[in-house]
Formats: C-alpha cells, structure tokens, sequence
C-alpha cells in the first residue's frame, strides 16, 4: 500500500519525525560508543569498527544502525514528495538500506572474510547514496527558485563527497567519514524539520532555504 505522502499532513509529520530521530540516534550511537569503547580512536578508526563481531558495545552500535536504517526508510518518501524529487527518495531510501546492510554484515575478527566483502559493498553504497542526498536536493531547490538552499546543499554534497573519498583512501579513515556522514546528517535533519514545520498545512514549500 502507498503512504498518503503530501496528501495527509499526519504521514508528513510522521516521515519528517523519522528524517530527525534516524541521523540523530545514529551519531549520537557512535559518538557514545566510541567514547565509552576502551582504547577506541574515532579519529583513526571507522564507525564499523564499533559494531565489529567482538566489540564490547557492538549491540548498541548495531542497534543505532538499524534505527537509522528504517528511520530513513520511513522518511523518503516524505522529503522526496516534499522537494519535489523522487530521486531524492530514492537517495534517501538507498542510504537507509545501506546501513541496515551494514549492521546485518558486520565485520569479523578474521579479515577477508566473506562477511567483510558484504560489508564493504554495503558500505560503499552507503557513502555514494550519502553524497548523492544532498546533490540531489541541491538540484531540486535549485529548481524551485531556492538559490540559498541550493548553493548550501551543494557545498553539503561536496564535503560529503570528498570527506567520504578520503575515508575510502585513508588508512584511518575514523575522521574523514565521521565528517562525511556527519554532513549528509545534518542535512537531513535540517531538511526534516523544514518539512516538520509545513506538516500541519500544505506540502512545505522549502527545504535549506
């Protein structure tokens, strides 16, 4: 069954409170599992090492994945019809399905391990759909005229590009993704309380802007 997205303001307020609720327990997960993971450098090491089969707190971290995962699910729809732009529900879409990949693929304590190969593409996928979010709703707040937002979600997109592109090139790429994800993140908050904020009335008419 298709959700009523745009036509009924309760779905609309339900997707825009998954937009801000799934970012959110996503870096508020590995923020506090870093720092309470003995011996962990979230400047050096990646997010997946948190939820690496073995890891102390890897339950928690995994579980914080999840959430996100389907929060984003749950929010494409809404901010794709919100902007515009179905491509930008899928971007969104594929994001959350990357990280629920993620967590079901968690890295082993052997390395090269099948489970590895699964988690990296899944990974891989993550950071492409991460950096495509904001271009994609760059392109369509530049479409609506919104040049601030526009100009605002491309320079997102391109930090989140480049950050991500290190963090695949680094051999500790802990700081390069936190910054890469973080971007996507925040974007997505924002834009998810933008839409909050119309949900009670006609479809929002911005976004960033």
């Amino acid at each position: 069954m298709m959700w009523p997205v745009g036509e009924d303001p309760r779905w609309r307020a339900v997707g825009a409170a998954c937009g801000l609720v799934g970012p959110a327990a996503f870096v508020a997960g590995w923020a506090a599992v870093g720092a309470t993971t003995a011996g962990y450098s979230p400047a050096r090491q990646p997010i997946s090492d948190l939820a690496r089969i073995g890891a102390p707190h890897r339950l928690a971290m995994t579980a914080a994945l999840v959430v996100y995962g389907l929060c984003l699910l749950c929010a494409a729809p809404v901010l794709g019809r919100a902007l515009g732009r179905s491509l930008l529900a899928a971007a969104v879409a594929l994001l959350g399905v990357s990280a629920l990949g993620v967590a079901a693929f968690p890295l082993t304590p052997a390395a090269h391990s099948t489970g590895d190969a699964a988690h990296a593409a899944f990974a891989v996928t993550g950071y492409l759909a991460a950096a495509a979010t904001p271009l994609v709703g760059a392109v369509a707040l530049r479409a609506r005229g919104e040049r601030l937002g526009a100009a605002v979600s491309l320079l997102a997109a391109l930090v989140a590009a480049a950050a991500l592109v290190l963090a695949l090139s680094l051999t500790d790429p802990g700081l390069a993704q936190r910054v890469g994800l973080g971007v996507t993140d925040l974007w997505l908050m924002v834009t998810a309380a933008a839409v909050a904020v119309g949900s009670a009335g006609p479809a929002p008419r911005t976004a960033l802007g």
